[in-house]
């Protein structure tokens, strides 16, 4: 009977376990980098590729553009239940720039019933997070009222 080749079970291992080990701060900044750096150059299937990965690790941003992707169908069929899926995940960590995407869905009624009050809800919370574009809709929001 052959003996086991330790080497390569010690290589095979070795290799297992690097894969589990999350990215470095750094390292998702790298490869942040170069997703947008494909999206940029239209290469829509690399950046959600790259994306995919990082939104993994809680990466909002990421979350956020793999949103992008879905909800104009870059790269792939256009898909608002997971556009709509990637914003929402970003969203409830707090994350301004997905907060201010979910309101315009619900705001919009893109890909569903379009809800006044739940997008006015992540609007708020968007502008109240520091993003200003979120800002700037509350406040023509509230310039818009007819005053009593």
């Amino acid at each position: 009977m052959p003996k086991p080749n330790y080497i390569i079970l010690i290589v095979l291992t070795f290799a297992l376990w690097a894969c589990a080990i999350p990215p470095t701060g750094a390292d998702m900044k790298v490869k942040f980098a170069r997703a947008t750096a494909a999206y940029d150059a239209g290469d829509y299937i690399t950046a959600r590729q790259i994306w995919e990965k990082l939104a993994v690790h809680y990466n909002f941003a990421a979350m956020r553009n793999l949103g992008h992707i879905f909800r104009n169908g870059l790269g792939v069929e256009r898909d608002f239940t997971r556009a709509r899926k990637y914003y929402q995940q970003a969203a409830e960590y707090r994350f301004a720039p997905a907060q201010y995407n979910l309101a315009m869905m619900y705001l919009r009624g893109e890909g569903i019933k379009a809800d006044p009050a739940r997008g006015l809800f992540w609007m708020q919370k968007s502008a109240e997070g520091g993003f200003r574009t979120a800002q700037i809709f509350i406040q023509s929001q509230k310039s818009q009222k007819p005053q009593n």
